[in-house]
């Protein structure tokens, strides 16, 4: 059994439907106990965000109450971001000022590789990673929006793809690049808000190693490609949909989702090697197709198929002739705009064909199940016996 102190303790952007304690006390699990005082061992969660601090009387409150016994753990829940920030480094030095054992601190992190997130932010406690956004998605949206679980059946496509993106992080920003070249937005259900770090001249490199741009054009030339990229693609009723769900047409009319992913706290991969690492971050966009019960591929992050079928998810790339090259994101990219090139080049009647075969609904329906069983709930209450046993 574990216990849990019965207190929200967080900094104040955190939302508590994203964290552990609020999935912890909705599952109602028979190895969970939440209690109202430390003189037993217990876990205190602390909530935290990347951008604001905790203040001092929770920090105290937390102090107080790891103090009033002996085996007590602060366990710090970052997993609503892929990175820690300067706030993070604040609250453990106070912690640490106050006499916590740093033994008895532990850090919940969804990224997926401990070794680099360790290695990365030089972190000196435990590290357990947990795909947070698993159970986060699932009770924001699925349990508290009372979401009716679609049925898995034949659809009539309208369009070969969806694609919903708010913000603009790099390998997006890729991904966006080629699908505007090939004009394959108009094949698409299809949004890129561009909100944060549109385009610049600072991402030429980059396009230019994947032949969207020639460095030997003239600026004005380059620049005019460049604002092609760049401009927004909205669609009405998206916008105005929440950002953790799917608009009903793209779930019934599309064909392919895409859910691309970042690599972890990675913001500009323009001027870097992009070499084969463990890193992989994976948010609502990885689940919520899960549940929607639609066929998707996250193009582009080396490791990401291989880490999403070792959580027991069956992914869609089988079903095409385009093998995938994963030495390291250039190829991987490359031969994922492969694989999509050949999905674009099919009529919509015979990709709807494809899509309606029994082996690719029966792992729809394999995807929406694992899902609903909610696996990293159960890693981690699993995680959280061992940390109080440890």
């Amino acid at each position: 059994m574990v216990r849990i102190l019965d207190k929200f303790y967080t900094s104040p952007q955190y939302i508590y439907e994203k964290g552990a304690l609020c999935t912890l006390k909705r599952v109602n699990s028979e190895h969970i106990e939440f209690v109202e005082n430390t003189h037993q061992p217990t876990i205190m969660l602390l909530s935290v965000d990347a951008v604001s601090d905790v203040d001092q009387d929770t920090l105290n409150d937390i102090i107080k109450n790891y103090k009033l016994c002996t085996g007590n753990k602060v366990v710090i829940d970052t997993t609503i971001e892929d990175f820690i920030n300067f706030n993070f480094f604040k609250i453990c030095e106070k912690l640490l000022h106050h006499n916590i054992d740093p033994n008895d601190i532990v850090v919940l992190t969804s990224q997926t590789s401990a070794y680099h997130f360790r290695k990365d932010y030089k972190i000196p406690f435990k590290i357990v990673s947990i795909n947070a956004f698993e159970y986060s998605f699932f009770h924001t949206e699925v349990v508290l929006q009372d979401l009716p679980i679609r049925e898995i059946k034949p659809r009539s496509l309208e369009k070969h793809f969806s694609y919903f993106i708010k913000n603009a992080r790099t390998t997006r920003k890729l991904f966006h690049a080629y699908m505007a070249l090939k004009n394959y937005t108009d094949k698409s259900y299809y949004s890129f808000h561009n909100m944060v770090s549109p385009f610049t001249r600072t991402d030429e490199q980059m396009l230019e190693r994947y032949g969207f741009i020639n460095y030997q054009d003239s600026d004005f030339n380059k620049l005019q490609i460049l604002d092609r990229m760049a401009k927004k693609h909205l669609v009405d009723d998206y916008v105005k949909t929440n950002e953790w769900q799917m608009p009903e047409y793209s779930v019934e009319k599309c064909g392919m989702h895409f859910t691309l992913e970042t690599h972890a706290y990675m913001t500009n991969i323009s001027g870097r090697a992009l070499e084969f690492d463990e890193r992989v971050f994976m948010t609502e966009k990885t689940y919520k197709p899960y549940f929607y019960g639609v066929p998707c591929i996250n193009p582009g992050i080396p490791l990401f198929k291989r880490k999403i079928e070792e959580l027991g998810y069956y992914t869609f790339e089988k079903f095409f002739d385009t093998k995938i090259d994963n030495t390291d994101y250039e190829t991987s990219f490359k031969s994922y705009f492969k694989m999509i090139d050949e999905m674009a080049n099919m009529s919509l009647s015979q990709f709807e064909e494809l899509l309606n075969t029994r082996e690719v609904l029966d792992t729809c329906q394999h995807n929406q199940t694992h899902f609903m069983s909610q696996p990293e709930t159960k890693r981690l209450i699993n995680a959280l016996e061992e940390i109080l046993n440890n």
